[in-house]
Parts: structure tokens; sequence; C-alpha cells
């Protein structure tokens, strides 16, 4: 490498060649090592668009409000008409479909990444192709968001390790009562005769998504004397303690707060960046108040959840820090006030770094 640099300062010329030898197969799904028993997973052509959400939440924009657009940056009329065609041709095979967002959202379209390792070098490799072109806002720093959502889950399910034995008795009764019509009907009757004024359906949880655990937990709450009853009855059903229902109690009015911030992040028919700062500050408020009650069972819920929200939000994203800016019910003024709540040493720094990220931000808009 030195001998070329020295060559290439006398004046020789260099070649840069690039070999793809066309006769060599690329790898196969097929050869892959567990990804090869769920092909059906992994088709030839995308099957379509994702099946539609139970519940789709929308926010109308007030009377006579203008959408507010600007293309990032233009584009040649060649380069218009391939993208024309390409999304065409997509939108024909059902891969994606027109934007629903009454503002019209300028991006054509995200990509999705999982929180495999491997993905960080993926947006760094996409991230260094794009900025040869110069078509990245500073320099990028903002391409790559994480999910609120996402993130939201891995905090939530940190914190159910520790009371994961409550959370399991519970699981099994459900598991119990819901293996069969019988039993279904059987359970009805007792509710029917208990005057149980309640409409919620059992549910079980999947374990991978703790808003359905907590759906589970309460409704097992609102039906704790059904249950109860129950299980006096069937010699194979154990019922809970008084003091595990208790722990399912506190459980239960701890995760509500995530529960409720959980359904507006998880939005698609509207704009969830705005109410990111107040979610994440409502959560830090949650986690820091029970982890100040050492006596409490929350107490080690909390801490295991603080460890998650350090690692993933200790430093509030940026891009999201700036839609409360923009917010005019808010702006910085906002941001100040949750900054000092929350670091009342260092806030001032905090609130400077934001006005200047987002000042470098708007300027090179």
């Amino acid at each position: 490498m030195i001998q070329t640099k020295r060559l290439l300062r006398q004046g020789c010329k260099a070649y840069l060649a690039y070999v793809l030898d066309v006769n060599k197969e690329g790898p196969r799904i097929e050869d892959i090592p567990v990804v090869c028993k769920f092909l059906d997973i992994f088709p030839d052509e995308l099957p379509g668009l994702p099946p539609d959400r139970e519940i789709e939440f929308t926010i109308d924009l007030a009377p006579s409000t203008e959408p507010v657009s600007k293309a990032p940056y233009q584009m040649a009329p060649v380069e218009m008409k391939e993208l024309a065609m390409q999304l065409q041709d997509l939108l024909d095979i059902g891969i994606i479909r027109p934007s629903v967002s009454q503002w019209g959202a300028p991006n054509v379209f995200t990509f999705t990444l999982d929180n495999a390792s491997a993905n960080n070098g993926l947006i760094e490799v996409l991230r260094s192709h794009l900025n040869l072109n110069d078509t990245l806002l500073c320099d990028g720093k903002y391409l790559h968001v994480l999910c609120s959502a996402y993130i939201l889950n891995l905090i939530v399910q940190k914190g159910l390790i520790v009371i994961d034995e409550c959370v399991s008795n519970v699981r099994e009764i459900m598991k119990y009562v819901r293996a069969s019509n019988a039993r279904m009907i059987k359970f009805a009757e007792f509710v029917s005769e208990l005057s149980i004024d309640c409409m919620k359906k059992l549910s079980q949880d999947i374990s991978t998504r703790w808003n359905t655990t907590y759906l589970m937990l309460d409704g097992a709450l609102q039906y704790k004397v059904t249950l109860s009853q129950y299980a006096l009855v069937e010699n194979n059903l154990t019922n809970l303690t008084e003091d595990e229902w208790v722990k399912v109690h506190k459980i239960c009015k701890f995760l509500k707060p995530f529960y409720d911030i959980t359904v507006p992040f998880s939005g698609s028919e509207y704009s969830t960046s705005n109410l990111y700062f107040h979610g994440v500050y409502k959560i830090q408020s949650h986690i820091t108040l029970a982890m100040q009650d050492e006596s409490s069972i929350l107490h080690a819920v909390a801490f295991e959840m603080n460890e998650k929200f350090k690692k993933y939000w200790e430093d509030y994203i940026m891009i999201y820090s700036f839609s409360i800016i923009l917010d005019p019910r808010y702006k910085l003024k906002f941001a100040e006030y949750v900054f000092q709540k929350l670091y009342p040493k260092n806030f001032i720094g905090k609130v400077w770094e934001v006005r200047e990220r987002f000042e470098e931000l708007y300027l090179d808009y």
C-alpha cells in the first residue's frame, strides 16, 4: 500500500478493477441453517401488504388547515421517471400503498429493521452510499430512528422477568379455563350467577407482546371473584392466593401507564413523532417514582426497566425532540421544563444541545 501511494504521488496511472464471477451461484435460502426450516416465511415474491390492524387511530385536521410539505431535494427528470415506474410496479403488485397522511409526507418509503446487530452495519453502508450524492441532511445523523413502541416493549419485558412467577400463575389459569368450550360455558354460567357486570373476554397473552400480558392480567382482575369460585369446583385448577391477587393488582396498576402510551405510539394513520417526548417523559417519571419505594415489589421491576431505559432513551432521541419544538403548543419551553424536572443539575446543557442540533438541521435543510 505504501509503495502504491508513492507511485501515485510520482504521477503513475492507477486502474481500479471490479471483478465479478457471473458463473458462481449466490447463496440459497435452502442452504442457510435454521432459515431453511421456515421457507414459507421467505417467499420469492412478497404476498402483499400486512393485514389490517384491529383498531386504527386517526386524528382529523382542523377545518381549513393546509398540509405543509417540502421535497428534500430536486430530482432529475430521468430519475423522476424511473422512480414513478418503480413505484407503479410496487403499487400494482400490492407491496406498497398510497400514503394516507393528510400532510402529504414527502418520504417515498422507509426501511423497517429489527434489533439485530448486523443491521447497524447495513445502516452505515446505506448512509455512506447516500452521502456520496450529498442527499442526506446533516450527513445522515438522523437516518436511523429507533421504533419507540418496540423500545417500550423491551423496557417492559425486562421488568416482567422479575414477576414472571406471578404472571405465569395467571397464565396457567387462563390456559385452563380457555382450553375447551365446556369450560368456557361453565365459566360463563358462574359469571351470570354472580352477576358480574363485565364485558371483557378472558384472554391469554403472547409472551413476546407485553401489552397482551397487561390485558390478560386486567381481565383476570375483573373476574377475580368468578375465577375464585370456579377454582373451588375444579380440582385441577389452583387459584391464586390473596397475596398473589394483591401483587397482580399492583402490577396491573403499574403497567397501565405503559399500555396507555403504547396505544398512541403504535398508530399508523397519524403522525406519532410529536407524541414521543411526552410519552418518554411520563415513562421515565413513572419508573423513577416506583424505584423510590424500596419496600414495594415494584421496586425491583422498576430497577430492571430503568437499566433498559438508560440503554436506549437516557439521551432522548434527538430527531423526536425536534417535533416538540415545532409543535406551537409546547416549543422549546416544554423541553426545558422536562429536562429541568429529570436532570436538575445539567438540564441547561441538554436544552442547548437540542437547540444547536435543531438549528444545524434547519440551516442544512
